[in-house]
């Protein structure tokens, strides 16, 4: 489950042109709190894609020229695949509302 991941969230930058970008993203969500990296290997996006799958890493953030000019980011969960493009702060709240839920849930299992 995300809340109890040990990193959250990997970015996916498409090429060394949106690594300044992956870099403001990985701020915005270490300031928010959330566990995150920045997947900076060259290669292409399928292996790295594999490399957070084989991982275990609950979201993926993929990074493109489109995301960049747009301020957006496009969603990949693990499990359920692409989730499709939406802004940083929309994701983070998300984020966020899953992990509380997660741990509603869990308390309210455990009592």
């Amino acid at each position: 489950p995300v809340w109890l991941a040990p990193e959250q969230v990997r970015v996916l930058p498409l090429s060394d042109d949106q690594l300044d970008y992956a870099d403001e993203v990985l701020t915005a969500l270490r300031n928010a709190e959330v566990r995150a990296t920045v997947d900076k290997k060259q290669g292409k996006l399928n292996g790295k894609v594999k490399n957070a799958q084989l991982d275990k890493v609950p979201y993926m953030l993929i990074i493109g020229k489109q995301e960049q000019e747009n301020g957006q980011v496009a969603v990949r969960h693990r499990l359920e695949g692409m989730k499709g493009e939406c802004s940083l702060e929309d994701f983070i709240a998300q984020l966020k509302q899953e992990e509380l839920d997660k741990k509603t849930v869990e308390m309210e299992v455990s009592d």
